[in-house]
């Protein structure tokens, strides 16, 4: 528990939100579990927490940045080993990266293989999508709507500055060929629903163009219904929250 709710403080972080906006999210997902004096400290830098086992998310978000900090240090200071460069970084980054890892990059024997990605407006219509139609333990999107395909992978490039090529299946299926890796460590850590808050409309459209649909209502006119048919209850409640936040009556069919 306390790994994700260090990873939703630095996502809110990233996002450019404040102490107070930090701490409503936190609550509202692992409700008063955390210490509010805990999340404060992560909040400001005072502690960092050690993340138990770092996944594709940590890795898309920290890794290139601590392999251009760890070989500028090793330029600095030509006489540190791998791991005197590894605690440095352990002190200016809010992730630990592996010694060996480090060995590696100063030997110039590999680099981070893993795309970074930005945490922008973008993200929320990712997300939307992840929760919707995206297959999240395969690779990608595969929907038969060519607009709403070259719509995701526009979305998809503004946050990781690489666009998926688009292929069309022999089943007339359109499919995305990213992995999306970043996305999936989302979805198992369920901190998709940090991502959800931070960027509400943005998660709603992404969720709604995947999953949803718009049906008249009355004969009124602008007097409409948006409709969503989702098996996920978890995904139902927080879609409520975030719709009536936003001022929309919300009900519940079975």
């Amino acid at each position: 528990m306390y790994d994700n709710a260090y990873r939703t403080v630095l996502l809110c972080r990233l996002a450019g939100l404040n102490f107070a906006e930090t701490k409503r999210i936190v609550e509202e997902i692992f409700g008063a579990t955390i210490p509010r004096s805990v999340v404060k400290s992560w909040y400001y830098g005072r502690k960092s927490h050690r993340i138990t086992k770092l996944n594709a998310l940590d890795k898309s978000l920290w890794y290139h940045k601590a392999y251009a900090f760890a070989l500028k240090l090793k330029r600095k200071n030509p006489d540190w080993g791998h791991k005197r460069v590894a605690t440095e970084l352990g002190r200016h980054l809010p992730i630990r990266v592996p010694p060996l890892t480090v060995y590696f990059w100063l030997k110039n024997y590999s680099k981070p293989n893993i795309t970074p990605i930005k945490i922008c407006l973008e993200l929320g219509y990712l997300v939307g999508v992840l929760v919707g139609d995206r297959r999240r333990t395969g690779h990608g999107l595969k929907v038969k709507d060519r607009e709403f395909v070259e719509y995701y992978t526009c979305m998809y490039e503004k946050v990781t500055g690489k666009k998926p090529k688009i292929v069309l299946d022999g089943d007339g299926y359109y499919r995305t060929s990213e992995s999306g890796g970043f996305l999936r460590a989302l979805w198992q850590t369920g901190l998709w629903k940090v991502v959800a808050y931070i960027y509400s409309r943005e998660f709603l459209q992404g969720l709604f163009d995947s999953e949803g649909c718009i049906s008249p209502h009355t004969p009124f006119f602008n007097n409409f219904v948006l409709e969503i048919a989702t098996g996920n209850l978890e995904v139902l409640s927080i879609t409520r929250k975030l719709l009536k936040k936003l001022s929309y009556k919300t009900k519940t069919i079975a």
